[in-house]
């Protein structure tokens, strides 16, 4: 029996005053437990504002100086000219690719996972640019077309299928108002 059991025994506690005193104690050491734990969390706050401040500091898109082309009419034609790309440096996942999509065509990309049919689709839609080579939009090169021009022109429906309740037609408007 402990102490406190002990001390009841002989009426120099009641239990209310032995109840009392264990959430007293309680409530004395949970806050020294919380304070061992500020270290870490500050730690992982400064982490984490670190990388904000390098999210805000990253220049926009828009900022480009080399997109001054506005691209009033839009054909279509795309062109790939000796295109290379790669995420890290020596790594190249798509490498002097040459090809012609011409406007009102389908152009499939066939390769086994891995081999650069994202990237070939991120290059086309410029989320991403070219390390060498051209991309030619309508006999432009797509890297002087300004993004607002041609992504107000670009539809993009990803790899998963997927529909929402509902009709064909109204599956089909929703995804015309993806356009990126």
């Amino acid at each position: 029996m402990g102490m406190g059991g002990y001390m009841i025994m002989k009426g120099e506690m009641t239990f209310g005053d032995f109840l009392a005193f264990t959430l007293y104690l309680g409530f004395m050491i949970a806050p020294i437990v919380q304070m061992s734990n500020i270290g870490s969390q500050l730690t992982e706050a400064f982490a984490g504002l670190d990388r904000t401040e390098e999210i805000m500091n990253t220049p926009l898109e828009s900022d480009d100086r080399k997109r001054t082309l506005e691209l009033r009419e839009f054909k279509g034609d795309m062109v790939f000219e000796n295109v290379s790309f790669a995420y890290e440096s020596g790594k190249e996942v798509v490498k002097g690719i040459s090809f012609e999509a011409p406007a009102g065509s389908v152009t499939a990309l066939v390769g086994t996972s891995g081999s650069g049919k994202t990237t070939i689709a991120g290059l086309a839609a410029s989320f991403l640019n070219p390390d060498s080579g051209k991309i030619i939009l309508d006999g432009h090169d797509l890297q002087t077309i300004t993004l607002d021009s041609f992504r107000s022109n670009l539809g993009v429906v990803l790899q998963d299928d997927f529909l929402f309740e509902g009709t064909i037609r109204e599956n089909i408007l929703f995804l015309d108002q993806m356009r990126v």
